[in-house]
């Protein structure tokens, strides 16, 4: 078998990636969907680790380009603003079912924990941000204040 590499074309709707042997003629593995979904297929059409490698150097660079892009959403908008969302619509979900006793709210009650204990770790840390609920209050309290 001779040494192959990958070259990966990304276009508008989709992505290709072809096997490149050197002084042949490029040869087409397959096409996928520019949002990845079908991206699982690719690593069984590969035949060297060269491939393969390559195949997950640009797998992780494009997850990590679209994360930074869909967190870069949540950055602009305000992270704030989105926690205060969630804040109305868990509300609503607590209106239709004050006791939790539906098995994806109590679900969902678990993954906010989850979730919560990841925010607090750079909210309320002391090797982070360091901002406790007590001063949080002070806070938009005088903001409050000030703004009247």
């Amino acid at each position: 078998m001779k040494k192959s590499s990958l070259w990966i074309r990304t276009g508008k709707q989709k992505i290709q990636i072809y096997r490149v042997i050197y002084g042949e003629k490029k040869h087409k593995i397959c096409s996928i969907k520019t949002d990845l979904s079908d991206a699982s297929n690719v690593e069984n059409l590969l035949e060297n680790e060269l491939e393969k490698r390559q195949w997950s150097e640009w797998f992780n660079q494009s997850l990590n380009l679209k994360k930074s892009q869909k967190m870069q959403k949540y950055i602009d908008y305000g992270i704030d603003n989105v926690l205060l969302d969630a804040a109305e619509a868990l509300k609503i979900l607590a209106s239709e079912d004050p006791r939790g006793e539906k098995s994806e709210n109590r679900e969902l009650a678990a993954n906010i924990w989850g979730a919560w204990s990841e925010i607090y770790k750079t909210v309320g840390s002391k090797n982070a941000w360091c901002m406790q609920q007590k001063e949080s209050l002070k806070m938009l309290k005088y903001r409050t204040k000030k703004d009247e």
